[in-house]
């Protein structure tokens, strides 16, 4: 949901960033804070365990100017798929705008992929959010691995429903901005609605 504050005369809109652990959520973060004109694109905050396991969560604040006469944010959250991080998640999933689900293509993470998207679907009934009222995006990613999951079965899995899904190598950037690009898309939509 769109935070308006009609006394700063501020708009900030949340996109979080769900999946399992060392599925990409943190590439792709570090990807747009990396190649995002940086005066629009804050600090990238990791509370990290390692480079490749988010404690808590990651945060990256960027500038969209004004849209109807308020200054507006977009508040970018990467949210650890790891079961003991569960208050954190719930914590940043709540109000959350645009979910974008970073599905790791090893066929070894199956089960992950699954577990994590059902703990997603939970936070949706925690905060009483209709899953089909909020835009949902799918990226697969890892799609460089030699023995990838097929894509079509990743799809199939995850049940996407006809969400926007797109594949991505994160850490070279592949599909880390056709992904951000549809997640702002929705933002914005909601954003330039009368406040």
């Amino acid at each position: 949901m769109v935070f308006i504050n009609r006394n700063s005369r501020e708009l900030n809109a949340k996109i979080v960033y769900v999946g399992p652990g060392g599925s990409g959520k943190t590439s792709n973060l570090r990807v747009i804070a990396e190649r995002t004109d940086k005066e629009y694109v804050g600090e990238l905050v990791c509370l990290e365990r390692d480079r490749s396991h988010t404690a808590y969560f990651d945060f990256l604040p960027l500038s969209l100017g004004r849209i109807r006469g308020f200054r507006s944010r977009l508040l970018v959250y990467a949210i650890p798929g790891n079961i003991p991080f569960e208050t954190s998640r719930r914590m940043i999933f709540n109000g959350v705008d645009v979910v974008v689900f970073v599905a790791d293509s090893d066929p070894t993470r199956v089960q992950e992929n699954l577990d994590c998207l059902t703990e997603t679907y939970r936070l949706f009934d925690t905060y009483k959010i209709d899953p089909a009222k909020v835009p949902f995006i799918f990226q697969l990613n890892k799609r460089d691995l030699p023995h990838a999951v097929p894509e079509y079965e990743l799809i199939r899995l995850l049940s996407t429903n006809d969400r926007p899904v797109f594949p991505a190598v994160a850490h070279t950037g592949k599909g880390v901005f056709d992904t951000f690009r549809e997640a702002s898309r929705r933002v914005l939509d909601k954003m330039k609605r009368p406040v």
